[in-house]
């Protein structure tokens, strides 16, 4: 469940953004690039680009004079234009879930910038890797690969309804606590659009149950009005089951292996460097709030891989501390 925003937005709203004087603005330099980018796709999405949490809190920034905190001040400027780059025609949904993406490279550069890896070029070519950094006269290829979890796929759906609920006619939304509940087995990218929707739906009939295919929207606290079967409430509950999760091999082994996963990914990619060429994969986990790992356990986990290049693995999510360490391939360190 979440609480909506309370705020609201004049009516002129995108006039105003339209109008923005980034010279007068307090923003530093990297925010300011980064800001080119995201204003083009606001005055072209308009009501849309409420529904992405970084356009949105632009949005604020510029028209409720709301902070914009980010902590891109430490990269170099040519990374942020060479990242934020890849955007291209990426809108909505999926591109909340590319910035989920930029974020996670971002954040490795940060922590091998820490370990004295210095940035030697960002520009993105054919099958290049998405960091080329040097340490101590030697040159690193990394490559960065972000596994999300399910609960940042439904954290996007409330972070859909709480954008919308900023439009002065959606007034009903404002500073209410609202759940959705999946029918739905899994939400992912070839349901999302119909489940989307639904939404759209709801907020259209301005009503504060709604009783769709594949979910349902609610105020909490009138919970008790929805018509629901055993099976439909059983999957509710579910979703607040927390799981404790002790074969953490097979675990790894079905999300980051099989079907072409995260891992057997970084694999091929390593299969196209030479020796010489320091190949170094990166894997930035989402862990589900709702699954309880032991932290040794995952480690342990990804050392019996036995893989032929050096890893860096940044676990962390929704209510979970960050958690990373190093796995040398098997046949020594850097």
């Amino acid at each position: 469940m979440k609480e909506m925003q309370s705020e609201v937005l004049p009516t002129n709203w995108l006039k105003i953004v339209e109008e923005f004087d980034e010279n007068q603005s307090n923003l530093s330099k990297n925010n300011k690039i980064i800001l080119t980018y995201l204003i083009a796709i606001i005055l072209e999405e308009q009501e849309k680009s409420l529904t992405v949490p970084l356009l949105k809190y632009l949005i604020e920034h510029i028209v409720l004079r709301v902070e914009f905190v980010f902590t891109y001040d430490n990269l170099p400027q040519k990374l942020i234009k060479d990242t934020f780059n890849e955007i291209k025609k990426e809108r909505g949904i999926y591109l909340e879930r590319k910035l989920h993406s930029i974020n996670a490279e971002i954040h490795t550069y940060q922590s091998l910038y820490s370990k004295c890896y210095t940035i030697v070029d960002s520009t993105r070519t054919k099958d290049s890797c998405d960091l080329i950094m040097e340490k101590h006269n030697r040159i690193y290829n990394f490559e960065v690969k972000f596994k999300e979890s399910k609960d940042i796929g439904i954290s996007r759906l409330y972070n859909y309804i709480d954008g919308y609920s900023l439009l002065q006619k959606n007034e009903f939304l404002r500073s209410r606590t609202f759940e959705i509940n999946l029918k739905i087995d899994s939400l992912n990218y070839s349901n999302l659009q119909g489940i989307l929707g639904e939404i759209d739906i709801f907020i259209a009939n301005q009503e504060d149950i709604y009783d769709g295919e594949n979910l349902q929207i609610f105020d909490s606290k009138k919970r008790s009005q929805l018509n629901r079967d055993i099976n439909q409430v059983a999957q509710y509950l579910d979703n607040f089951h927390i799981q404790i999760i002790d074969d953490v091999e097979s675990l790894i082994n079905k999300i980051f292996i099989e079907n072409n996963g995260h891992l057997t990914k970084l694999i091929k990619k390593s299969k196209k460097y030479k020796l010489d060429d320091n190949f170094i994969g990166c894997l930035v986990w989402s862990i589900p709030f709702h699954m309880n790992i032991d932290n040794d356990k995952i480690k342990k986990a990804f050392e019996k891989i036995n893989l032929d290049f050096d890893l860096f693995v940044y676990t962390g999510g929704i209510e979970k501390d960050e958690f990373n360490f190093f796995v040398p391939k098997k046949k020594g360190d850097i």
